[in-house]
């Protein structure tokens, strides 16, 4: 699979191309690569506001999403199918950037905030809850239980504090990691998959492992800010569509004609509420990838437990004396999960779409190796070939 982009006058992207065949030596390039062998799959364009910010992207195959502002804050986002509205979305914000208002397809939320900008109340219909947290910044109050997932599970560890098995209720689960770190194989039963990414530690592909030989069953496409839009199914060679809300979240996926085949929602926490699948997916909760056996989410140097709302390790960066919930080594995004999300399990950052996009060439490729950032460097000195996906 090959993705291409095109530059407008302004040096914006105004278009992604998808391709089947790999391109030149396997690489998938951005921003200025040679078109690669194969038939079209899909071609994106993005339109942008005077100002640079997003105003919408638009698929070939019909699916498009508009996003509107409220100064430089994101506002509403509407996904559509061929004219017809998915999902629809808008948020509300206080003078502190906090979202204190959510509407999600027809259904309002209500959000309050202690001084600290810490998530302390949420109203939805009849159900409100509130939040509480003790001196260290831990959260201690109602809805904390866990009811996804394993209950009384146990973990394992290798020597540097990474997460390798975690075991409950007649199940086992193992991870194995990379030379980079990143998580490279998953067994539960007997099935392992490997995991490939590119040289921002993105997902791109995962595969199916028997007899020490992978076989790739889904490839991965990102949109030019780096959230998800689509993945090529191996089996069929067709791409499968993905629909974020305004946290990024995914909240469906449709196939080429834009059947739905997935859908899904979450807790403010990235908890599931709603499950409906018909086709496996691992990218869940803002974008990232989620174990479904274990209720817990991989965010590259930690897992992250939705249901404590904590990380599952400590943090390797030891905070701010200035900065006092950055003392806290296992709190998730300041506990402030409507406003941010955590990709790496280091740092947090704000969730709003759209901005400029950043045109500057890069180059993705995927290798079968186990440190992938020496495949890379190797790579890109042009002492080995990247395997094709």
């Amino acid at each position: 699979m090959h993705v291409q982009s095109k530059l407008d006058s302004l040096g914006q992207v105004n278009q992604m191309d998808v391709s089947s065949g790999a391109g030149t030596a396997g690489v998938q390039s951005v921003a200025g690569a040679t078109a690669a062998a194969g038939g079209s799959l899909d071609s994106m364009t993005f339109e942008y506001a005077p100002n640079g910010l997003l105003k919408g992207q638009s698929s070939s195959r019909g699916l498009s999403t508009r996003f509107s502002y409220n100064g430089l804050d994101l506002s509403g986002v509407t996904v559509e199918q061929g004219g017809t509205a998915l999902h629809q979305f808008g948020y509300e914000r206080d003078g502190n950037k906090n979202i204190i208002g959510r509407t999600q397809n027809g259904i309002t939320d209500s959000f309050g905030y202690d001084p600290s900008n810490r998530i302390a109340s949420e109203a939805a219909g009849e159900k409100n809850k509130t939040y509480g947290y003790d001196p260290n910044g831990n959260r201690s109050a109602e809805g904390s239980g866990k009811v996804f997932g394993m209950t009384n599970a146990s973990y394992g560890y290798d020597s540097v504090s990474r997460l390798t098995h975690v075991s409950g209720e007649g199940k086992e689960v193992g991870y194995s990691y990379n030379g980079d770190g990143l998580l490279y194989e998953r067994t539960e039963g007997g099935k392992t998959t490997r995991y490939y990414y590119d040289e921002e530690a993105k997902l791109m592909a995962e595969a199916e492992v028997e007899g020490g030989a992978a076989k790739i069953t889904y490839a991965y496409v990102y949109d030019l800010s780096g959230q998800l839009w689509a993945r090529q199914d191996k089996a069929s060679g067709q791409l499968q569509y993905y629909q974020l809300n305004g946290h990024g979240d995914v909240v469906g996926l449709s196939d080429s004609l834009g059947k739905e085949l997935n859908s899904y929602s979450y807790d403010i926490w990235g908890g599931p509420k709603t499950v409906k699948e018909t086709v496996p997916n691992v990218l869940r909760y803002a974008g990232e990838y989620w174990d479904d056996t274990t209720g817990l989410q991989y965010l590259r140097a930690r897992w992250y437990d939705p249901g404590a709302a904590r990380f599952m390790g400590e943090d390797t960066y030891q905070g701010n004396i200035s900065d006092p919930q950055s003392l806290n080594w296992y709190a998730y995004v300041a506990n402030n999960p409507l406003g941010y999300v955590d990709s790496n399990g280091h740092e947090f950052m704000p969730t709003t779409k759209g901005g400029i996009f950043y045109t500057n060439q890069k180059t993705i490729i995927h290798c079968e190796r186990v440190g992938m950032g020496t495949c890379w460097n190797e790579f890109k000195a042009g002492t080995i070939q990247a395997s094709a996906l």
